[in-house]
């Protein structure tokens, strides 16, 4: 009896010592999975689950990547910006003979 006592000691402590281990999510499972590939400069560069072919295509922004969204240069070096002011702006402090002040 007092060897089973000893085995369920045993077991009761083993039980203490014993970590929960949790499952890694997905992508941790795929960072383990692609962290000491080398890839060729042909394949895809892999984030993730997401495949993009060079890293400015991480940006969410591809304007700020790369300058494609900019305004075309003229030949004399500045860059015109056409704009549309609308009629319905006027100039501040002058008078207005349709709005009543108090």
């Amino acid at each position: 009896m007092s060897d089973l006592r000893s085995v369920c000691v045993l077991l009761l402590m083993l039980g203490c010592w014993a970590e929960d281990v949790q499952e890694p999510s997905v992508s941790e499972l795929l960072w383990k999975a692609n962290k000491d590939k080398v890839r060729s400069d042909r394949e895809p560069l892999v984030i993730d689950d997401i495949a993009y072919d060079s890293e400015g295509q991480r940006n969410a922004d591809p304007c700020t990547s790369g300058g494609r969204c900019m305004w075309p240069k003229s030949a004399d070096g500045k860059v015109y910006v056409s704009y549309t002011i609308a009629g319905h702006y006027c100039e501040p402090f002058a008078p207005h003979p349709h709005l009543h002040y108090a």
